[in-house]
């Protein structure tokens, strides 16, 4: 089963990972599984750089 996420909740995600709370920590929170998360963060439409890419990929 395919659990799906309203956008204004994703984008509520997005906004706590791009104030520096740490993934490991969103998802203890949430109960959204860190790939989720991840994988989440990276394909949400958002102002992305390179350096944000590599904090995402590289925690």
């Amino acid at each position: 089963m395919v659990k799906r996420y309203e956008q204004a909740f994703k984008e509520t995600l997005v906004e706590l990972y791009d104030s520096g709370q740490s993934v490991p920590s969103i998802s203890s929170e949430y109960g959204i599984a860190q790939t989720t998360l991840y994988n989440g963060l990276i394909n949400t439409p958002r102002k992305a750089d390179k350096s944000n890419l590599r904090q995402i990929l590289l925690p």
